[in-house]
């Protein structure tokens, strides 16, 4: 096992070595570098990220967006995300895929790169951001009250209301929703406290969410304050 380690070790310090004279030779390489990224071993994935970041390779890129839409592992797809951002080619339709993925790391990291177009986001992307507030993952909700903090979208109100409801007892999510809505600060309240968003989000036998915001709303500020 060892030696087949070293062997492609040198294979890929071979490949950073060489120097193409054509751009048929260089195209060859693009690919055979951008197809490590969906190598089951950790130093290869990261090494050949390295690589095309360094060389800024657009050769590779039609290979990374197949990756992304067709490979079969999540790790492959989130490396082909962020190498097409680092070689600047990262579309608003990559990040729709990635938020689409059935793996919930890479709806994670699709949602933080579609900060890059929250100047003006097409309403297919926002919305589709708006859907992930029901998304059945802890990881993928936290980080998208995050990144609606970086939208100015009046209706990321109701998305962060949602969650609020749905996670109002995570030590993680309720404080993060205060930042966010400072500039609204009064449609928030009537968001969280719209019975239609607890209809749906309150699980049968806990008291009323509305209570139990008043109090988790006291023990954040009582904390903030340091009593």
């Amino acid at each position: 096992m060892q030696a087949m380690i070293v062997a492609a070790s040198i294979a890929l310090c071979r490949m950073d070595s060489q120097q193409p004279k054509f751009a048929e030779t260089r195209q060859r390489l693009g690919k055979r570098v951008g197809g490590h990224t969906e190598h089951p071993n950790g130093w290869h994935r990261d090494t050949a990220a390295r690589l095309l970041y360094q060389r800024q390779d657009k050769t590779a890129v039609p290979l990374l967006m197949n990756l992304l839409e067709k490979s079969r592992s999540p790790l492959a797809r989130m490396h082909a995300l962020h190498a097409l951002d680092g070689l600047g080619t990262l579309r608003e339709s990559d990040v729709l895929t990635a938020l689409n993925d059935q793996d919930a790391t890479v709806r994670e990291h699709g949602i933080k790169f579609s900060e890059k177009f929250n100047s003006a986001p097409s309403q297919k992307l926002f919305a589709g951001l708006l859907q992930m507030a029901n998304d059945p993952s802890i990881a993928v909700r936290y980080q998208l009250a995050f990144t609606l903090g970086e939208f100015d979208q009046p209706a990321r109100i109701a998305a962060l209301a949602a969650i609020a409801a749905h996670d109002l007892d995570s030590p993680w999510i309720v404080p993060r929703f205060f930042p966010p809505c400072a500039k609204a600060p009064a449609n928030y309240s009537r968001s969280l406290r719209n019975p239609a968003v607890y209809d749906s989000q309150t699980p049968a036998g806990l008291s009323p969410r509305t209570d139990r915001l008043d109090r988790r709303q006291e023990q954040i500020r009582r904390s903030r304050q340091g009593l």
